[in-house]
């Protein structure tokens, strides 16, 4: 099903029927008296015809700033066209019209370059704008503009064969300058810049395969121009308006842009629902009046038309109807909604299912959660009961023998004293246990500190003690803190029973951590050595001692 509005003259028609009126005006107002008027008859049918094919270009190219250059080549092409009628219809002053004569060149240059920069944005996203090397083309063309404007200064575009003096100039006598010529390469430039920038941009490769039928009215357009200057009589005859051929040629160089695509535009709508088979669309006027329709389109009710306006009707249980305002009118169409109906049960039915196996893994995740929770505590547990075993041992033996002195104060005051250093130990050393299993550093500082509460507490078994730390280093390794606090406890531990007095030394020469221990004890510290392999232990008399351990790297060394 196709609906086409018929009975009305084609675009093509009106235009040659203008085009053959005013040039028929032509003649008779240029050639026979008393048939001058007609040269505003013409002026206004030209005019016109341009404005119309502006508010077309509006109506039917898509891209908005393809559509702005476009729209703005009519406006120089109007602008052009009321120059042209000042300067022959209406101003008698040589001056004023030979200014007027100067300003064609505002519309002759800036046309080809608003037809170029339509060009280069053919085919993209409308937020594009032009590259530099375009956007400063405005300078050159610029510049030229004002060399002719300012001609009577300089008469470097047209120099004048009478008269030294702007005032007595003769406008009908000049020849061409340097100027001049630079003006016509330039718009020649630009006009096949345009037409090459065009070719590339296209879309559509049946527009690339005609690209021969746009370059036509460009061929015609550079060589009426060379023709006009040879100053051929016949070619100033039939076609001696430059603004009106020039015109005329760029219309048909847009319309055969458009014709073949080069110019998206959204015409040729008969054609497209004439063939479109896999579309139910349908567009109307405002009265619901079918303008076209897709072969596919449903016979649908104007009630029906006007219910879909505020959202989709449905038409039966598996047909929607859609209705979007346009301008001028509306398109409606339908679609088949079984298959998304059936997606959608589908879809519903997997969603309930996946609720159910979220449930039943988030279940086994908290679950494995926990055990793993409860696995990690553990091994924590374990590592720090390693770490402190031989000490937790000792504290329940020193129970023992404090449980079976009874009230002896003496011995109970120094089982409590030995069980406050060994508690002191294990406080400190799980500290540093837990930093080293999370392979954390710890401050310097900490390991004085740990250091300090463990000879604090060997000031209540009457032993004098003192610590010398050097800071060489903000930071220690975990391990290798511990491996110094373990060593400390091992000497103090060995040497307890019989312990006079210790003196402990701490630094970190060249990134080692040094810890020396000097102490007055019976002990025998050599038995250290079997723990200790690489710790220098010396005995300096029968009970004093020296004992020095290097560590690197959280290791002996």
């Amino acid at each position: 099903m196709s609906k086409t509005n018929t009975g009305r003259p084609s675009a093509g028609a009106v235009i040659t029927g203008t085009i053959a009126i005013a040039y028929l005006c032509r003649l008779l107002g240029n050639y026979i008296e008393g048939f001058a008027f007609l040269g505003f008859v013409r002026s206004v049918l030209y005019v016109g015809l341009f404005a119309a094919w502006g508010f077309s270009l509006n109506r039917r190219v898509i891209q908005k700033k393809v559509k702005y250059y476009l729209i703005s080549v009519v406006a120089l092409l109007i602008f052009w066209n009321i120059l042209k009628t000042l300067k022959y219809l209406i101003v008698a002053d040589p001056i004023v019209s030979r200014y007027l004569w100067y300003l064609y060149y505002i519309p002759m240059l800036q046309i080809p370059l608003m037809v170029l920069r339509a060009g280069w944005l053919m085919g993209q996203p409308d937020d594009r704008e032009l590259p530099g090397r375009l956007r400063f083309l405005w300078l050159p063309t610029t510049i030229l503009v004002l060399l002719v404007l300012s001609n009577d200064l300089h008469q470097q575009v047209f120099r004048f064969t009478s008269g030294q003096n702007i005032l007595t100039f003769d406008n009908e006598r000049y020849t061409y300058g340097m100027g001049y010529y630079a003006v016509l390469v330039w718009m020649v430039l630009l006009a096949l810049a345009a037409l090459g920038i065009m070719t590339v941009r296209c879309r559509v490769s049946a527009g690339k395969k005609k690209i021969a039928r746009p370059l036509i009215p460009v061929i015609c357009l550079i060589a009426y121009g060379i023709l006009y200057i040879s100053g051929i009589p016949a070619v100033r005859f039939l076609a001696g308006d430059l603004c009106v051929v020039f015109g005329l040629l760029y219309m048909a160089t847009c319309e055969s842009l458009i014709r073949y695509r080069l110019i998206q535009s959204n015409s040729g709508y008969a054609d497209l629902f004439n063939v479109s088979v896999d579309s139910s669309a349908q567009i109307t006027n405002q009265d619901y009046v079918v303008h076209y329709a897709a072969r596919e389109a449903k016979e649908i009710s104007k009630e029906q038309m006007r219910l879909a306006e505020k959202g989709p009707v449905m038409l039966s249980d598996t047909v929607r109807l859609h209705n979007m305002q346009i301008p001028g009118g509306h398109v409606i169409w339908h679609e088949d909604i079984s298959e998304l109906l059936r997606v959608r049960k589908e879809l519903e039915e997997t969603q309930e299912e996946l609720k159910d196996r979220n449930a039943l893994l988030k279940l086994e995740y908290e679950r494995d959660k926990e055990r793993k929770t409860i696995e990690e505590q553990n091994r924590i547990y374990d590592l720090l009961n390693r770490c402190t075993r031989k000490q937790t041992e000792q504290i329940f033996q020193l129970v023992k023998e404090y449980e079976k002195n009874g009230k002896d104060a003496a011995s109970n005051r120094e089982i409590l004293a030995c069980i406050t250093v060994l508690c002191s130990y294990i406080k400190r050393r799980k500290h540093l246990a837990l930093s080293a299993h999370s392979n954390c550093n710890i401050s310097f500082s900490e390991l004085q500190s740990a250091l300090n509460e463990s000879l604090s507490s060997l000031e209540l078994l009457s032993v004098r003690t003192r610590l010398y730390a050097e800071l060489g280093s903000s930071w220690l390794e975990g391990e290798t803190a511990s491996l110094a606090y373990d060593f400390f406890e091992s000497a103090v531990e060995l040497a307890l029973d019989s312990l006079r007095w210790i003196f402990v030394s701490v630094s970190v020469p060249d990134g080692k951590l040094r810890i020396a221990i000097r102490l007055r004890s019976s002990a025998d510290m050599t038995l250290l050595s079997e723990e200790y392999e690489t710790a220098e232990i010396d005995r300096e008399d029968q009970e004093e001692w020296s004992l020095i351990q290097v560590l690197e790297g959280g290791k002996n060394a």
